[in-house]
């Protein structure tokens, strides 16, 4: 029978108490008298939960039992050291960033009659197994996830240590963050049936050096392939909506330059003529990049599309560009000249050229040197002048 340990603010409707498991490790719960239901929280005395932890279907106080219902969404926050952890079959809710820090979890079990998760092989899926839900993030090597899986929820792996992943034909959707921050991922392999990639679902995945995208994908979301370490992304030919050339991804009709990799070899880049918009994080963190030329159908620079760009040195801004998104050139600190072919001022944000570097040095037309200076944004640089004659 399992034992109390202590019990502090006994006198109100709830209590928080300390109980020893199987294992004779301490576990403490928030218990409701009301409903005869406890939560297990984190330790109020900063204890570190470690090894194996078996949460039980009930636990008893002064005589009375209460069923295991909930955990805290922090009760496992910065257990580093834990192992293994047995989910009872009374916990209805389980918050997806709950295992988050715990490095050296490499089994999640869960009671075979909750009626909301089940476990295989150590990793936390929904009832029917159409469902990621939470992949213990110490497991290493490569995993193969199982035919009839639909679904890989937002960060399911985030910070998994994870050297290769095979996902089936079954799986329709990545979700956002999926795989963010695996370290040491360096093969993905995405089989048709896939059509969903949310936003920065690989992001800083930084072994990852090559990825396809196959013909059923029709959305990719924002950041979704930052990955600092990728030199090539490819896209299977017969996909309607996303194409590939020479490594780079755009829409099917390069009208938008999607993802840049950040590894990519060679200093220079240009844009190909009819690509309207540079979307959000295109080129972030292109490391090797000091010059991109761009072309005059270009009309839109979405945010941080060339952020942390650091030996990005000049740009030319076409004629038809109108609008230039927030932290565009943020970080790009060797970049000392912007020269703007727009007799309009472009829209810019403060934080579109790194907090308004004022030594940068700012060309355009003409005719339009005393627009800029008035416009909002452009005014905060002092060096506006005009493009020189040739």
């Amino acid at each position: 029978m399992l034992n109390f340990i202590c019990d502090l603010f006994g006198f109100s409707s709830t209590s928080q108490v300390c109980i020893m498991d199987s294992q004779r490790k301490k576990i403490w719960y928030n218990i409701d008298k009301k409903t005869k239901s406890a939560t297990v929280i984190k330790s109020p005395e900063n204890e570190q939960y470690s090894g194996t932890v078996t949460i039980p279907n009930e636990i008893m106080y002064k005589d009375r039992f209460y069923i295991v219902t909930g955990i805290a969404d922090d009760a496992f926050s910065n257990c580093r050291k834990l192992e293994r952890v047995t989910i009872p079959k009374g916990v209805e809710m389980i918050n997806k960033a709950l295992f988050d820090s715990c490095k050296e979890l490499v089994t999640i079990d869960v009671d075979r009659d909750n009626s909301n998760y089940c476990s295989y092989f150590g990793v936390l899926y929904n009832k029917s197994k159409t469902e990621l839900k939470c992949f213990p993030i110490g497991k290493k090597g490569e995993f193969v996830i199982p035919n009839g899986v639909t679904e890989i929820c937002d960060r399911d792996f985030a910070c998994a240590e994870l050297e290769s992943i095979i996902i089936p034909s079954s799986v329709k959707k990545i979700g956002n963050q999926a795989f963010c921050f695996c370290d040491n991922l360096s093969r993905v392999k995405i089989t048709k049936g896939v059509t969903e990639i949310g936003n920065y679902a690989f992001e800083y995945c930084d072994s990852l050096k090559s990825i396809t995208i196959p013909e059923s994908v029709t959305s990719i979301g924002e950041a979704s392939l930052f990955c600092t370490g990728l030199t090539n992304i490819e896209v299977e030919e017969d996909n309607l909506h996303y194409s590939s050339e020479n490594g780079i991804l755009f829409d099917k009709l390069k009208t938008h330059l999607i993802c840049f990799p950040c590894e990519r070899l060679g200093e220079s880049y240009e844009i190909p003529e009819g690509v309207k918009v540079i979307d959000s994080y295109a080129f972030s963190n292109s490391s090797n990049l000091t010059n991109v030329t761009m072309p005059d159908s270009l009309m839109k620079i979405e945010k941080s599309a060339f952020r942390e760009c650091e030996k990005l040195r000049d740009i030319t801004i076409p004629a038809n560009v109108t609008e230039i998104g927030e932290e565009a050139f943020l970080g790009c600190f060797n970049l000392t000249s912007v020269t703007s072919l727009n007799i309009v001022p472009p829209t810019i944000f403060k934080s579109s050229f790194d907090y308004i570097d004022e030594d940068l040095k700012i060309y355009v037309p003409a005719e339009s040197v005393e627009k800029y200076k008035a416009a909002k944004g452009w005014s905060e640089f002092k060096n506006i002048m005009a493009i020189p004659a040739k």
